[in-house]
């Protein structure tokens, strides 16, 4: 029947778009995580430790972020 095979794929399309969008989501996330994560550990050095490493406080987000540049 060639409406059922129409509706099959329109909802096969649609999984695909959904795993695809929930995926993208959840990388996201896990990004999100990973910054906080850095940026709350960085946050725990005193400014002297911070700056033997060679940055400053206001650059923990960069790093955090992965666009910190010297």
């Amino acid at each position: 029947m060639p409406i059922f095979d129409a509706i099959n794929a329109d909802l096969t399309t649609f999984t695909h778009l959904a795993a695809k969008y929930r995926q993208a989501w959840e990388d996201r996330r896990a990004n999100r995580r990973e910054h906080l994560r850095i940026a709350n550990e960085l946050s725990m050095y005193t400014d002297r430790e911070l700056g033997e490493l060679g940055f400053g406080r206001a650059d923990i987000h960069a790093i955090a972020a992965g666009t910190y540049r010297r």
